[in-house]
């Protein structure tokens, strides 16, 4: 994503009832005063809303993709066609009965077997029995139930019975036998991409096959367009050590990349990040960034770091009330309230900058943030 962890809350729909009156004086009050109100939730979201939540839903299905907000979907589906929302920019695919969001643009026929890539339509894209594991991720496959080695053995390629993220024991490639590397001039005439460690639990890059021709800063719209085999934020990555690893030339390019440590959740409870050109700039303010662009916190190096991306309506400004750092177009939560980045007073429009600590997975607890106060 990011292939990035979404860390939004979800507020839940509540509806409160009135205990039994407890005795009958009580019964005549209320019978005398019909402007009794009760107290309820805010209404559900409709089909083809964006969520985060599937209790927010009134079809009580919310389709969440890799990252960022997910789409309120039929609750239960037969087929692809029935999972189909009007507007939605996220392809969802009916998977075990259920409507869910794939990384790709179309579904998977549901053929793959040991090894064959899942990456664009997620479980969709296995055979059955089989399961998509890494499915956010550049090196995803599909994988057969195991009891021990030997029954990987003959799939073919360096396959062991491990316990893998999200499932039970499944042959997946050795994490010992790929070869670990930073940059794509480490690995040949393939490139340098995510990969799941599954004996870390963690993510880690190796050589692996390249994709398409567009290469790092280009333009695209889908993971196969790419050299790299993935697309970040409409334009192709690649693995990087700095800044200067991220530079494009030519046409259809980002203007501005930079090499930061990327966040991909490789379990439920576990976050772990990999250095990756991303198509932002870096910015100690908004003052520093475009005109249509904020200036968001980024965790890097157990710190933090902030890059230019552009405002969204769905984001809140500072000053606005907020449960999670997803919540703001600075993705500073601070105090229950949005905040502004800075690096110093002259970032801040109104306030001075002041340091705080901000709780972050990937951040060191004496880190400091700078916000506007």
């Amino acid at each position: 994503g990011l292939l990035c962890a979404a860390l939004a809350f979800g507020a839940l729909a509540c509806i409160d009832e009135r205990a039994p009156a407890a005795d009958t004086a009580a019964d005549a009050a209320g019978a005398a005063d019909d402007t009794t109100e009760v107290a309820v939730g805010p209404d559900l979201l409709a089909l083809g809303a964006a969520c985060v939540a599937s209790s927010e839903c009134d079809t009580g299905r919310c389709a969440l993709p890799c990252s960022g907000y997910g789409v309120c979907t039929p609750a239960t589906c037969a087929g692809d066609s029935d999972c189909v929302v009007e507007g939605a920019t996220t392809t969802h695919c009916c998977i075990a009965g259920v409507c869910s969001a794939v990384a790709g643009s179309q579904c998977g026929a549901g053929k793959g077997q040991q090894s064959a890539s899942c990456f664009g339509g997620g479980q969709s894209d296995c055979a059955e029995g089989l399961v998509c594991l890494d499915g956010c991720t550049p090196s995803s496959f599909c994988a057969v139930a195991c009891a021990d080695d030997a029954t990987c053995t003959p799939l073919g390629g360096a396959l062991k019975c491990l316990k893998a993220v999200g499932s039970d024991t499944r042959c997946v490639p050795d994490p010992e036998a790929g070869i670990t590397c930073d940059l794509d001039t480490q690995c040949g005439t393939g490139v340098c991409m995510v990969k799941i460690s599954y004996t870390g639990i963690g993510v880690i890059k190796t050589c692996q096959d390249a994709g398409g021709a567009s290469t790092v800063g280009k333009s695209c719209t889908d993971h196969p367009q790419c050299h790299s085999g993935y697309c970040l934020g409409g334009f192709c990555t690649a693995a990087c050590l700095g800044d200067v690893d991220c530079t494009c030339s030519g046409a259809t390019c980002v203007d501005a990349a930079t090499c930061l440590e990327v966040p991909f959740v490789v379990a439920d409870d576990h976050v772990s990040a990999t250095k990756l050109c991303y198509p932002a700039a870096r910015c100690g303010g908004t003052p520093d960034c475009a005109i249509t662009d904020v200036c968001a916190a980024w965790p890097e190096g157990g710190a933090w770091t902030g890059i230019c991306v552009a405002a969204s309506s769905k984001k809140k400004a500072a000053g606005v009330a907020c449960e999670a750092h997803d919540d703001c177009a600075a993705a500073v939560c601070h105090e229950g309230k949005c905040q502004a980045r800075c690096d110093d007073d002259a970032d801040c429009a109104m306030g001075t900058c002041t340091k705080v600590s901000v709780t972050h997975a990937l951040v060191d607890q004496d880190a400091k943030l700078g916000v506007c106060k």
